[in-house]
């Protein structure tokens, strides 16, 4: 995926301050700030062809993982998230230099990859599960169109989602990376029913498959995890852009989804993440009045106590993040290279000059 000339001038501060060594004295000016960093995936592609999750972004390969956790335990001390919302009551203060560490979605190949080499370290973490997988092993409509696209050719898949959704796009061929891009659009777009309808017309065009290309935790895989000392949070129940929905469904899907983990786990957890980090004052409503603590946002960011519980920053980690990128986004300079940078924008644009 090609690179804007906004991010390709990020990478480029980032290596200079990298290779300067001033991420040193920045972390320690930020050390009373908390990163919380967010994967997905911790996988090793395989074949030729990018997947879904490096179309959009979603893995770090094993070596990429260990590297930046190498440095996290050398400079960092990773608490829980409950921890961060204790000491906000001053039950406990945290130590300096905090970091959180966050998987998103519930990859089996985390449990399996990640896991390891977090207890290598002795690294905390917190998983948010998407309670549907766990609940009945179906995927989530997004992440099933994406096991689609990865296990058919194009050809197919272009015939198939055109006769589900005729203005899916306007004729001519589409590469894998413009029906992934595609979808992603629509699924926010289209209400649940039609997403519903357009996935079994692709389905019965496609024929279906038992062989799993996302592969998800399953119960004893949660349940150890919480045995070995690791925090688990929701991740919704089907993986929804949660303004979409109805105060019903909304509701409904918030409580299936703690119902799901806290049978599993012998409690609802209090933590919650969304989904495409898609929230707004309605969302963090109800999610107080199902008795969630706290929510994890995509926007990016460092956290500290003035931070609102239920919109945490978080500090992606992507397919193609590079060390010093990595670093660079940790210590905060990232978001704040960004935040000038729309400064920079407004004001060009108040002199006429945009």
């Amino acid at each position: 995926m090609a690179w804007s000339a906004k991010e390709l001038a990020i990478s480029c501060l980032a290596g200079a301050t990298h290779f300067s060594g001033l991420a040193g004295p920045v972390r320690r000016l930020t050390r009373s700030k908390i990163p919380i960093l967010t994967y997905h995936s911790v996988s090793t592609p395989e074949g030729d062809v990018p997947s879904c999750l490096d179309l959009t972004r979603m893995r770090v390969t094993p070596r990429e993982f260990r590297r930046q956790m190498e440095y996290v335990a050398r400079h960092y001390n990773t608490v829980t998230l409950e921890a961060v919302l204790l000491s906000r009551s001053s039950e406990s203060a945290l130590p300096p230099h905090s970091c959180v560490i966050t998987f998103d979605d519930g990859y089996l190949d985390v449990y399996e990859n990640a896991v390891p080499v977090l207890e290598e370290f002795g690294l905390k973490a917190t998983f948010f599960v998407i309670g549907r997988p766990t609940a009945s092993r179906e995927l989530p409509g997004l992440h099933a169109v994406h096991e689609i696209l990865d296990r058919a050719p194009v050809t197919r898949c272009v015939s198939a989602f055109r006769k589900a959704a005729p203005d899916f796009f306007s004729t001519g061929s589409a590469t894998k990376n413009d029906l992934c891009q595609r979808v992603s659009h629509y699924f926010f777009e289209w209400d649940r029913s039609t997403r519903i309808r357009f996935l079994d017309v692709v389905r019965a065009e496609l024929g279906s498959e038992t062989t799993r290309v996302y592969r998800f935790m399953e119960d004893r895989h949660i349940r150890e995890l919480r045995d070995r000392g690791f925090e688990i949070g929701c991740h919704s129940m089907d993986h929804e852009h949660m303004t979409q929905l109805s105060d019903d469904e909304l509701r409904a899907d918030l409580r299936q989804s703690r119902e799901v983990l806290g049978g599993l786990l012998g409690g609802a957890p209090s933590l919650f993440c969304y989904p495409f980090g898609n929230f707004d004052a309605r969302v963090i409503e109800a999610l107080k009045r199902e008795g969630f603590a706290c929510a994890c946002t995509t926007t990016s960011g460092l956290n500290d106590q003035s931070t609102n519980p239920f919109a945490l920053y978080r500090v992606g980690v992507y397919t193609g993040t590079n060390f010093p990128l990595f670093v660079f986004r940790l210590v905060g300079l990232e978001a704040r290279s960004r935040q000038l940078y729309k400064l920079f924008k407004s004001a060009l644009a108040r002199k006429g000059l945009n």
